[in-house]
């Protein structure tokens, strides 16, 4: 006897919103490259949001 499949069945959902074909992977050059984001606001000459650098720092234990 002939097993069915759900060939339409999926265990993961792909969100159509998220893919981005057009952002590679950064490389060990380009990592190495990147700085805080309080200096790249220096540089431009804005001001950082307030309670933006409070709102980076680990929460505690477990948190991510």
């Amino acid at each position: 006897m002939r097993k069915k499949v759900n060939i339409m069945a999926s265990k993961h959902k792909i969100d159509p919103y998220m893919i981005d074909e057009d952002n590679r992977p950064l490389t060990d050059d380009e990592i190495k490259k990147l700085r805080p984001g309080h200096e790249v606001f220096k540089e431009l000459g804005i001001e950082a949001p307030r309670g933006w650098v409070e709102s980076l720092q680990p929460l505690g234990r477990g948190t991510v």
